[in-house]
C-alpha cells in the first residue's frame, strides 16, 4: 500500500487509491458526526447553514429559516449595515448512570447566515417570531414619499 504523507510543499500525487483513502476519510468523519446531512466543516467553524425562503409581498418581504430543536433564547438576530445575521447556538449534555458506571454525551448545534438586505428593507422595523423549530423574519420595505405635486399656473 502507498504511504501517502502530505507536507506543505509536497505535491499531491492523485491517483484511485489516494481517491478511496479521502473517501472513507471523509464517510468515517461523517459517521463520527451522526449528521451527514450538514455541510463538512472546512472553514474550522463548525456552522450549519439553515434553510431558508425568501417571498416578497407588495410591502415587505418574509424570511423563513429552518432552526429545528432550538428556542427563542438560542437565537441571535443582529443587523448591522445592510447586513442580517442570524446565528444560534444549542448545548445539549446526557448523563446517564448504571450499576457502577456513568455514561456523558455532549455536543452543540450551531447555525449562522448573513444576508445582505435590500436597499429598501427598513432595518429598525424588523420583527422575528420562532415557532415549532421555524424562524420568520419579517422585513418592512421603506415607505416611499409621493412625489409633491403642484399645479404651475401658465402667464
Amino acid at each position: 500500500m502507498e504511504n501517502r504523507t502530505r507536507t506543505s510543499l509536497a505535491p499531491m500525487v492523485w491517483g484511485p487509491l489516494g481517491m478511496f483513502e479521502d473517501l472513507e476519510k471523509f464517510i468515517g468523519e461523517r459517521m463520527l458526526d451522526r449528521n451527514m446531512f450538514s455541510f463538512p466543516d472546512l472553514t474550522g467553524r463548525g456552522y450549519r447553514l439553515p434553510a431558508i425562503d425568501l417571498r416578497e409581498e407588495e410591502n415587505r418581504y418574509v424570511l423563513s429559516a429552518e432552526l429545528p430543536g432550538l428556542a427563542k433564547e438560542d437565537v441571535s438576530i443582529e443587523v448591522s449595515e445592510g447586513v442580517l445575521d442570524i446565528s444560534a447556538v444549542k448545548e445539549r449534555s446526557n448523563e446517564e448512570t448504571d450499576e457502577g458506571y456513568v455514561r456523558r454525551e455532549r455536543g452543540s448545534m450551531q447555525y449562522r447566515r448573513r444576508l445582505a438586505l435590500p436597499e429598501d428593507v427598513e432595518a429598525e422595523a424588523i420583527e422575528a417570531k420562532l415557532s415549532d423549530g421555524v424562524l420568520e423574519l419579517v422585513l418592512p420595505k421603506k415607505k416611499v414619499a409621493e412625489p409633491a405635486r403642484k399645479k404651475v399656473d401658465v402667464q
